[in-house]
């Protein structure tokens, strides 16, 4: 039944290379058309996509800028992204691979190339299902980037740059970890851990604050908060995956006593 299909939504200003990819990823899935980059932004944001198919050479709005407009949405946070370009050189390859994307795609699009690399996405995504969950508060998109190609291999990660974005995240779904900056626009990381204890939010997550300066009255503000850890932004990659199975093994260790209680 329709109802049961994954949905795709297929962002591209040319109809015949939207009707091209609708007519190859039909029968197995519900197709979704945009024909503008804020037209397919919006529909992100209303509606329910499992994956988006974005064409990079847009007017107006070309796909990168589409893109980083997608993240920006509560809904488009953890939606996969294949882009798809008429250019194979290497500059736009490598800018494609450093947004973080789950794939891209060389037109002229070939049937089994398309299919080949949406189902390993959905076979991906299916596999972390089981993983812990890590959402990443940083308005540093550069070292958001670094974050998730650290911890992408153990851990289902969600990266978001704006503290009002997270916020709207976090009173739909539950993480078992969030790291986030405290240095941010807007709300600092202080702020933030206020807003997530106040309005109950993110129940049982432990919290890592992520900071450039390890300056002690900020972990001392937090921790009166409720910090579970703290990372200096210059950590390595084992320093930080050693943090929060720190983190982790508290969590499991408090969930343990707590059932105590009542064996």
């Amino acid at each position: 039944m329709l109802d049961n299909k994954k949905t795709i939504l297929v962002i591209d200003d040319d109809n015949a290379s939207s009707y091209m990819c609708e007519t190859f990823l039909s029968d197995q899935y519900q197709i979704l058309s945009a024909s503008t980059g804020r037209e397919g932004v919006r529909m992100v944001h209303n509606g329910s996509v499992d994956l988006i198919l974005l064409d990079i050479q847009m007017p107006v709005m070309d796909g990168f800028a589409t893109f980083d407009e997608i993240r920006k949405t509560v809904k488009g946070v953890q939606t996969p992204v294949i882009f798809i370009t008429g250019r194979g050189d290497k500059k736009t390859v490598l800018k494609c691979r450093s947004k973080g994307v789950e794939g891209f795609i060389v037109k002229p699009i070939k049937k089994e190339v398309l299919i080949e690399k949406v189902n390993n996405v959905f076979s991906y995504k299916d596999y972390i299902k089981s993983r812990k969950k890590v959402l990443v508060i940083d308005d540093d998109v550069d070292y958001l980037r670094i974050v998730r190609l650290y911890l992408q291999e153990k851990y289902e990660v969600m990266i978001i740059n704006t503290t009002r974005t997270a916020i709207e995240y976090l009173r739909n779904n539950s993480p078992d970890i969030i790291l986030v900056d405290y240095y941010m626009p807007l709300y600092s990381g202080g702020d933030i851990l206020r807003i997530i204890k106040s309005g109950n939010l993110a129940a049982g997550a432990g919290i890592i604050l992520m900071s450039g300066s390890m300056d002690r009255q900020i972990l001392n503000e937090c921790a009166r908060i409720g910090l579970d850890g703290a990372l200096a932004k210059t950590a390595s990659k084992d320093e930080m995956l050693a943090k929060i199975e720190e983190v982790l093994e508290k969590a499991a260790w408090a969930g343990e006593e707590w059932s105590d209680l009542f064996d």
